[in-house]
């Protein structure tokens, strides 16, 4: 039987056109692939936790590959492999696990970070999305992220012809908090007011559905559409009129949780 490993790593999304491999595009999947192949010496093919869009990034990321049973893994496995993913790319940990576990389907929760800056800076282009509409009511956007917990079904949050096969989710966080400063570095310190992150996790996520959420708070926030509006809305499944997708560049996948996995210590 072939051995079954866990890759856990994080990526900068900027100059991937997300994780999935594709055909006229570099991917984060195709460039792990080809550095994992070359440290093996073997086709070495991964499978990851889930999809990416083009410039999101990932502060935490699974990815499974397999082994034959000839095959070890060699000295100096991580330094290698590190050796041949570029600066976009790093590779943490090595994590051996049963060979039936799948680094998609077995994670029961994941978590989404998107930070916020309302004045420009140079240092956090593509870290963090610039948005310029300084008066943002935050508290009306947290009384409209709470009422996405109470909601069960998100058929209006993906975008069009996902082929999920149920809108259900099961959301745990929904919250826009002042940033504290320590990711990334170049962000403002706690309680200034221009600088915030919304906190989203959940069983899973439909495609597209982070994005969405936030370009619907992020309205709710400039009042162009009421708390009510939302609420009503959400819970009929249905689009919002002044809604646009938010921008990737803010977007982390920041936490993936396997009940049998002891990921490295953040």
């Amino acid at each position: 039987m072939p051995k079954r490993f866990f890759l856990e790593l994080s990526y900068r999304g900027t100059n991937f056109h997300g994780w999935q491999r594709q055909h006229n595009a570099g991917s984060v999947q195709e460039h792990l692939e080809k550095a994992l192949s070359e440290v093996l010496r073997q086709p070495s093919y991964v499978l990851g936790c889930g999809r990416t869009d083009t410039g999101v990034h990932a502060a935490q990321y699974f990815a499974h590959f397999d082994l034959s049973d000839e095959a070890g893994i060699p000295p100096s496995f991580l330094a290698h492999l590190n050796s041949l993913c570029g600066r976009d790319l790093a590779v943490h940990a090595l994590h051996p696990v049963h060979e039936s576990a799948h680094a998609r389907f077995d994670a029961v929760q994941r978590a989404y970070d998107y930070f916020l800056h309302l004045n420009r800076d140079p240092f956090r282009e593509g870290l963090s999305t610039t948005y310029p509409f300084l008066k943002l009511n935050v508290e009306r956007m947290n009384e409209a992220a709470a009422l996405l917990l109470r909601q069960q079904s998100f058929g209006g949050f993906q975008k069009t012809g996902s082929d999920a096969k149920t809108a259900i989710c099961r959301l745990d966080q929904a919250v826009w908090e002042p940033l504290s400063g320590d990711f990334p570095p170049q962000m403002l310190k706690k309680g200034s007011g221009e600088a915030w992150v919304f906190r989203i996790a959940a069983d899973r996520f439909l495609r597209g559905m982070v994005r969405m959420v936030v370009g619907a708070l992020l309205e709710v926030g400039r009042g162009r559409i009421s708390v009510e509006q939302f609420g009503q809305t959400i819970a009929a499944e249905k689009r919002f009129d002044r809604m646009t997708a938010a921008p990737p560049d803010g977007l982390y996948l920041s936490r993936v949780h396997y009940p049998y996995l002891n990921p490295r210590p953040a």
